[in-house]
């Protein structure tokens, strides 16, 4: 399984952290059970991935609505580095729990590879642009899906918003974006974003 799998598939279950043991606990044992249940079709790296993130996503659903009111985080606004958090928490039980996990890992999974870059686009009207450690844009899509994107670096069109990012809240922009591995001050911690690389606003 590719090195952020099972953080990235849990970008959008957000939170800054499991408030009570027993929901990764739980979790973590259905995620082992479909595993278990699934391992005799995977026959290649990609099957694992696919397999991994339909098992996580199965069993942690049910627990959104726990998640949301606990940290006090709207569901359509998790994402992020609490994904990151989320996975690498399960992953860590897995190993140690799981042994078909452990077996799938050590049967597909090339350590030696690099870990495979993930890109992506959105498209949407810019809600907030916040500073933390970062610049970050909320864009709200059409289906009301907010993303969180982390202005780090330059990209085409930078120049006309740098001196006072706040002129993109309101304006319809597409964006495209790659997942990138950054350090963040307030927890410490290396987490997992949605890095913009280009800009268009329409």
């Amino acid at each position: 399984m590719k090195k952020y799998i099972l953080s990235i598939i849990l970008a959008g279950f957000a939170s800054s952290a499991f408030t009570q043991k027993n929901y990764l606990d739980k979790v973590t044992d259905s995620t082992c059970k479909c595993l278990e249940a699934g391992k005799a079709k995977v026959k290649s790296e990609a099957d694992l991935d696919k397999l991994g993130e339909n098992c996580i996503l199965k069993a942690a659903t049910p627990y959104l609505d726990s998640f949301s009111r606990d940290e006090n985080v709207k569901i359509e606004d998790l994402d992020g580095e609490i994904g990151n958090k989320i996975g690498q928490k399960i992953g860590m039980k897995l190993v140690t729990n799981c042994p078909a996990f452990v077996e799938l890992i050590a049967t597909f999974s090339n350590s030696q590879d690099e870990p495979e870059v993930v890109t992506g686009k959105t498209s949407g009207t810019v809600t907030a642009v916040t500073t933390s450690d970062h610049i970050f844009l909320s864009i709200k899509e059409a289906s009301g899906k907010i993303t969180r994107l982390a202005w780090i670096e330059y990209f085409p069109g930078a120049d006309e918003y740098k001196s006072n990012p706040a002129l993109l809240k309101g304006k319809q922009v597409e964006v495209e974006w790659k997942q990138s591995e950054i350090y963040n001050i307030a927890n410490k911690d290396f987490a997992i974003v949605k890095v913009i690389s280009k800009l268009r606003v329409k």
